[in-house]
């Protein structure tokens, strides 16, 4: 069974989209389907309509109070500087006579 949400278009007209696993935005506004939970109803917990999906998914580490896209970008950040790091003085480590 495949859930809808009926929604306005900006020139007021009525869009349906189908609820569905995986990556998938609304061409015109980048909204995360998926990361919704359309078991909420918007008027009585906006948020967890709005990000349901999501927290019901999404685990935290353990050495983690949030995490997101930043959080992310900089982990990867630190292990590229790291492997960096690491080749280099691989390279230019003395070598050893025999």
């Amino acid at each position: 069974m495949t859930s809808l949400i009926r929604r306005i278009t900006p020139n007021n007209s009525f869009c349906s989209l189908r609820l569905h696993p995986g990556p998938c935005r609304t061409p015109d506004t980048g909204i995360s389907i998926p990361n919704m939970d359309p078991a909420v109803r918007p008027g009585d917990n906006f948020y967890l309509y709005a990000n349901g999906g999501f927290i019901a998914r999404t685990k935290l580490p353990a050495d983690r109070a949030a995490i997101g896209v930043f959080s992310v970008l900089s982990d990867l950040s630190f292990k590229q500087t790291a492997s960096i790091i690491e080749d280099a003085a691989r390279a230019n480590a003395p070598r050893r006579h025999q």
